[in-house]
């Protein structure tokens, strides 16, 4: 798993992209939902989720075998509900959100404010199947 914000340079390494090209100061940003997982149950096929700057994911090509699974993710170039985002077609394919496996245990990833003032609604679930276990229930 790796940052998604990034850019390649002339001599192949990653480079985060710089506010000049991406930038989503505090908007509420569509994303798909994999509402069959455990950690996301009680979901729908897609939320809004407040971001503010906050990380997104690159899944390895092997992390399904390594036991991550994706939860919600970005699967458009403009993901913009409400606010602004300078760049937001970054975000394509970025993961937003998943589940881990760490030996016995599971680690859950969430890179936006799942739990920000008054938009949890749609993402407080995130976090709350993970505090009542349902992560492990089907990975």
């Amino acid at each position: 798993m790796s940052n998604h914000l990034v850019e390649r340079t002339p001599e192949g390494a990653d480079r985060p992209l710089g506010n000049a090209k991406f930038y989503v100061p505090g908007s509420l940003l569509e994303v798909a939902v994999d509402s069959t997982a455990p950690g996301t149950l009680g979901m729908g096929r897609r939320a809004i989720v407040m971001f503010d700057n906050s990380p997104v994911f690159r899944l390895a090509p092997d992390a399904a075998a390594r036991g991550v699974r994706p939860l919600v993710w970005f699967d458009t170039v403009s993901p913009l509900k409400s606010g602004w985002a300078w760049g937001q077609n970054y975000l394509e394919g970025g993961v937003a959100a998943a589940d881990a496996q760490v030996g016995r245990g599971m680690v859950r990833l969430i890179g936006p404010e799942a739990l920000f003032r008054a938009q949890p609604h749609g993402t407080f679930k995130l976090v709350f199947n993970g505090l009542i276990g349902t992560t492990r229930a089907g990975m």
